[in-house]
């Protein structure tokens, strides 16, 4: 790999070149992951970063809410399964609470959608995938955050893998909560 700056050789990996120690990489103000530091298009949200500051100021427009807590997604996965599944609402009632304290208001219902859920015999479910889905959508695009709705692909995900599809949500929830944090 070469250097984009100085065209030398360097390794891979590196974030920043050891010869004219240019940085290769920055994190993109919209979405908070890292991309290359000539970049002009973020390859995770697809914001525009060829204007001098990244776009337009985006923390003037973010809630005032209180931010939620980021999970690692493979230690919920790990702990449902070795709790056979009560981790997982834990999980889900966890994850509705920052929602609405974020929102600063109620967007979704978990003790409803659980009883619901119980009642329909697991049908309830589809809606619920949906529902939390759109409501993380509907949150961002209310903040301007570049954001892409996730609740179809969740609507599939919750019909063929059950609570995976929650999991979704949430790693849209980690990089809102990132985004905050930056």
């Amino acid at each position: 790999m070469k250097c984009p700056f100085c065209l030398e050789s360097i390794a891979p990996e590196s974030t920043v070149c050891k010869f004219c120690r240019s940085e290769l990489a920055r994190k993109c103000p919209f979405c908070a992951e890292t991309v290359a530091a000539e970049a002009k298009k973020c390859k995770f949200c697809h914001s525009d970063l060829s204007s001098p500051a990244g776009g337009p100021p985006r923390a003037a427009r973010l809630s005032p809410h209180p931010v939620g807590e980021e999970r690692d997604i493979l230690k919920t996965i790990l702990f449902t399964l070795l709790t056979f599944g009560i981790y997982g609402w834990i999980f889900f009632f966890r994850m509705a609470g920052d929602i609405n304290r974020h929102s600063g208001r109620e967007r979704v219902n978990p003790v409803l959608d659980l009883v619901l859920v119980l009642v329909t015999c697991g049908l309830w479910w589809l809606a619920v995938c949906y529902r939390y889905a759109r409501a993380v959508y509907e949150m961002e695009v209310e903040e301007g955050c570049p954001t892409q709705d996730q609740s179809g692909i969740c609507l599939l995900v919750g019909f063929l893998l059950g609570v995976f599809a929650l999991l979704i949500v949430q790693d849209q929830l980690n990089k809102h909560w990132r985004l905050h944090r930056a």
